[in-house]
């Protein structure tokens, strides 16, 4: 299996936030197969979005679209995972937009899994353009998943391998007794000398730090978040998002250039500290490894739609999951953490409203301003192996 359990975080949102693009194909889909016809056409683009699969959309959708809170809706179609009770496999892609909700199944269940670099479906080796070769291709799965199949029947006694088998990125395959294998936290600290850490030519930076405290120093950061103009993007695939940086939208924050790799094996955390002049806004927070020549590969996001409420204008503190990851970051390259308050269409647009529901229309959108007043990472860190030369060097 590779998905997630609950059909609400993970699945149909994320962080709150509608996970656009397959809310529509999952949609169009199952419509056209209720018609027993291909799926029905879908425009992304729509707004209102509840017109995205034209003007009678399936009842699922609209119900989907009516309930953006996790409320009794969800919780009736959640599973029970403590009922389960057999021994289960499992895989998860890191570029898979139900790679967390894996993770968690995974972890949930005790389940044997692969954690490879592939997305849903197909499972390709071709990710932002970069092949990662033979070595990170499925072509042992079906051997792993007989094995098994024999040992859960009963049909074989040979001792299991490491129940986890991880592809890190840059460096090849490892296997561990769980996921998260065991790591060590690293936390690294958001500066910005004079509120202006915006796009990749600003002066933000990741200072690493022992302690608790992550502060902006200096002015808050404003990132301005225009409905009407989004911050582009779709799902994380390794694709190169340098160009993306240059945008006065976006926070950008680096490290310095490593003195030696680092090997990131699980899932970071952000923490954030925010004030708004909306009731409402989205917080996408992606990791990305930028290499000597400037090129910025997202490894990892996630999204949070927050809500401030009657707070407008006070400080909140938020944290912020991204989904799993396992990659070497090689000597020389740096680390980059960008917050923005938009990635469209691979979430919906927030209109700022308290009122925003699937019907609101583009008019309704409005303009939010928010203030990053501290911000700071953590980063799973596991001990560093000789590398293998993986092909996506």
């Amino acid at each position: 299996m590779m998905c997630a359990s609950d059909p609400y975080e993970g699945w149909t949102y994320e962080g709150g936030a509608l996970r656009w693009p397959f809310a529509c194909f999952w949609a169009a889909q199952l419509a056209g197969q209720d018609a027993h016809r291909p799926p029905v056409p879908y425009d992304t683009s729509m707004v209102p979005i509840i017109d995205a699969l034209g003007a009678d959309p399936p009842r699922w959708f609209q119900e989907w679209l009516a309930h953006p809170e996790d409320d009794g809706y969800w919780t009736a179609r959640r599973p029970d995972l403590q009922a389960i009770e057999v021994p289960a496999f499992s895989v998860l892609g890191w570029f898979d937009d139900f790679s967390s909700g894996t993770a968690q199944l995974v972890g949930s269940l005790g389940a044997e899994a692969w954690f490879g670099p592939w997305s849903h479906m197909p499972w390709g080796t071709v990710h932002g353009g970069i092949e990662f070769g033979v070595d990170g291709s499925p072509s042992g799965l079906p051997a792993a998943l007989l094995a098994f199949f024999d040992r859960a029947f009963g049909r074989s006694q040979a001792a299991s391998k490491p129940p986890v088998r991880y592809f890190v990125i840059n460096e090849g395959w490892r296997e561990a007794e769980q996921w998260p294998p065991l790591a060590h936290t690293r936390r690294w600290s958001a500066l910005s000398e004079s509120g202006s850490a915006l796009s990749r030519w600003g002066d933000g930076r990741l200072l690493e730090i022992i302690g608790e405290e992550d502060r902006v120093l200096g002015a808050p950061v404003p990132v301005v978040v225009e409905p009407h103009a989004p911050v582009p993007g779709g799902p994380i695939d390794y694709q190169d998002e340098s160009a993306i940086h240059d945008r006065r939208d976006l926070a950008c924050f680096d490290t310095e250039a490593l003195g030696e790799d680092l090997v990131i094996a699980g899932s970071p955390t952000v923490r954030v500290v925010t004030r708004s002049d909306r009731p409402r806004h989205d917080l996408i927070a992606t990791l990305c490894v930028v290499a000597p020549d400037l090129s910025a590969r997202v490894v990892t996001s996630y999204a949070q739609r927050m809500s401030h409420g009657k707070q407008v204008g006070t400080e909140r503190h938020w944290e912020i999951t991204l989904r799993p990851i396992a990659v070497r970051v090689r000597a020389g390259s740096s680390i980059r953490l960008t917050l923005g308050g938009s990635r469209f269409p691979c979430y919906d647009l927030n209109a700022h409203t308290e009122t925003q529901s699937a019907h609101s229309r583009r008019e309704e959108q409005v303009v939010a301003t928010i203030e990053i007043l501290a911000a700071g990472i953590a980063l799973p860190v596991v001990d560093t192996l000789p590398a293998s030369g993986s092909a996506a060097d």
